[in-house]
């Protein structure tokens, strides 16, 4: 199968008063195309940096990262790794005073001109793609509506319509459903899951709960201080492997 994503020897240590703090540490690992993969672990762990070394968001200390067979090391090919590359946050970094389908058209600033981007002015065609994407997440009669009038898990959905209107390659989503109740969590992984069986779409979703790894997990890849504890299937995970990554576990777990 063909690479979506390859890793090797990923570092990333930040300076804080205190001295350098390794946030990752000698990650290698690589990503076929149309896989759905979930990053498990403890708030820390280094899921969220790892996310954002993959569409340079926050550049590797050493190491390389290669999306679609781009480096994003190189300014102009990190350019079209953004491009293809959509991204779902945990606070859903929607513009709270634009409506619905303006914040969907935001994913297709990258394909607008300068000035189209500026005057937000989008032609029919990607008025017709927004309105679309907000069909897929179930929210197209919220297409008028404010943005910060709508609950957090319909907040997140139209993340994901926005990331849609990238018409990505990936989608990354990071901590997506740790601000939602388990209703809306667990339709917002199902979306997710939906999209990227329908699509083929490659989706990397990072996680600290348990039960929801259990239930949308198929590739885990648990993480814990910056490093790569374990990569395996969520069946074939046991007590062992989660003492490694949590400590304590839980009897539910």
């Amino acid at each position: 199968m063909t690479k979506a994503i390859s890793i090797r020897d990923l570092c990333r240590t930040f300076e804080t008063p205190a001295g350098p703090v390794s946030a990752l540490s000698h990650i290698s690992l690589d990503v076929e195309k149309g896989a759905f993969v979930t990053l498990l672990g403890a708030s820390g762990a280094g899921k969220s940096t790892l996310l954002r070394c993959l569409n340079g968001l926050v550049s590797p200390s050493s190491g390389s990262v290669f999306v679609g067979g781009l480096s994003v090391a190189v300014p102009e090919e990190l350019k079209t790794i953004r491009e293809k590359t959509g991204m779902i946050f945990q606070q859903y970094n929607l513009v709270r005073r634009l409506s619905v389908l303006q914040n969907v058209l935001c994913g297709r600033l990258a394909h607008c001109g300068t000035i189209s981007s500026v005057l937000r002015f989008f032609p029919e065609q990607d008025v017709a793609l927004a309105r679309h994407c907000l069909e897929r997440v179930g929210l197209a009669d919220k297409a008028d509506s404010r943005a910060d009038r709508l609950s957090g898990g319909q907040q997140q959905r139209v993340g994901i319509a926005r990331a849609l209107a990238q018409q990505p390659e990936i989608i990354l989503a990071d901590e997506p459903v740790s601000s939602l109740d388990p209703r809306s969590a667990r339709h917002v992984l199902q979306i997710l899951r939906t999209i990227n069986e329908q699509d083929g779409i490659t989706v990397i979703v990072s996680l600290h709960n348990m039960q929801l790894a259990k239930e949308f997990g198929t590739r885990v890849l648990g993480m814990k201080d910056g490093a790569l504890v374990f990569d395996s299937t969520m069946e074939a995970i046991d007590r062992d492997m989660l003492h490694a990554l949590y400590g304590e576990v839980p009897d539910e777990q």
